[in-house]
């Protein structure tokens, strides 16, 4: 029969004579220092205990003076000097921002102090439930604390998925929050503070001649909505007259750039000259269309000169008014002929 040893007894359980395998398996249970509990040697750079920690490293070390050096450190949990005396306790703790009391409000970092940097934050401060601070040191930030539930400042009362305590700063109106789109309407539709800030508006210039079209450079204000005497169009070039503006489509052969496109009279037409249709010298003839003269192949008008008698007669073509004077004096002889 096999033997084994006991691993907690050099005494052979079994006294018969061991095989070498079995031989080999009770030496590495001996020598294994988490079965022979060994203790964590700090200085020696050995593993003693077999936790995978060494030296410094283990907390068995923690307090050991080889570890600190002779120095405590303040906010550790360990007498790292071996004094007796634990962080904050220890005078050469003193001063150290750890176990100082910085905001005066009876509570240093040591004693649970989240923000020592202010006195409303402190493990003896009610939660607030707004403004997104750990008021009380707890951990958790205003609705997520359990001390806000059914405050105010946690229920959504107008349903736009907003609480107070995220931000909403009308919780009546739903159109208020802070995902709103900020219309132009003088109320700070998106919670940022300040009114109509993201809105879409005018810049609005004066326009001094009433045409539609401003001067750029008579800026009068940026706005939802521009005032009379102002427009959002700052192309006009020449505010002091109503017939210059971008509006206009065609010059007016007045000397002036009329439809402000940098040219002056460029597309212009000259109906209205001194050889003008209407006026004493005509088209291309000496006499006007509308005078007692003939056009300019000598032959009389049709109308009034024909003694038809109308008020006013346009004239006829060429071919019309020839045929009139040759059919004219024949008629009178058959006339005279008959009589």
């Amino acid at each position: 029969m096999i033997g084994y040893a006991n691993p907690l007894s050099p005494r052979i359980v079994n006294r018969q004579r061991l095989t070498p395998f079995g031989l080999l398996a009770t030496l590495l249970l001996l020598c294994s220092p988490s079965v022979a509990g060994a203790q964590e040697v700090c200085d020696n750079g050995v593993d003693d205990d077999g936790d995978g920690m060494i030296d410094c490293d283990d907390t068995e070390c923690w307090g050991d003076p080889a570890c600190a050096g002779g120095v405590e450190i303040c906010d550790n949990g360990v007498d790292d000097e071996g004094d007796g005396l634990v962080d904050c306790a220890d005078d050469e703790c003193t001063g150290d921002a750890w176990c100082v009391d910085a905001d005066g409000d009876g509570y240093a970092p040591v004693d649970g102090d989240c923000d020592d940097a202010d006195n409303l934050v402190s493990p003896g401060q009610p939660e607030l439930c707004y403004g997104g601070v750990d008021d009380d040191c707890d951990a958790l930030a205003d609705c997520a604390d359990a001390d806000c539930e059914g405050t105010v400042y946690c229920e959504d009362a107008d349903g736009d998925g907003h609480t107070i305590a995220d931000g909403d700063c009308d919780d009546a109106d739903p159109d208020i929050h802070p995902a709103a789109e900020d219309l132009c309407d003088g109320v700070d539709d998106d919670c940022d503070g300040v009114d109509d800030d993201d809105a879409s508006q005018y810049h609005c210039y004066e326009d001094q001649d009433g045409d539609g079209y401003g001067d750029v450079d008579a800026f009068v204000e940026t706005a939802c909505e521009c005032e009379d005497g102002t427009v959002d169009d700052a192309t006009d070039c020449d505010d002091t007259s109503e017939d210059v503006n971008p509006g206009i489509f065609v010059d007016d052969c007045d000397g002036l750039d009329n439809d402000c496109d940098g040219g002056v009279d460029e597309d212009c037409s000259d109906d209205d000259d001194s050889a003008d249709d209407d006026d004493s010298a005509g088209d291309d003839d000496s006499a006007s269309d509308d005078d007692t003269g003939a056009d300019d192949d000598g032959l009389p008008l049709a109308g009034d000169e024909l003694g038809y008698g109308c008020a006013s007669c346009v004239e006829q073509d060429d071919a019309s008014s020839m045929a009139l004077a040759l059919l004219f004096p024949a008629a009178l002889l058959l006339v005279r002929r008959r009589g």
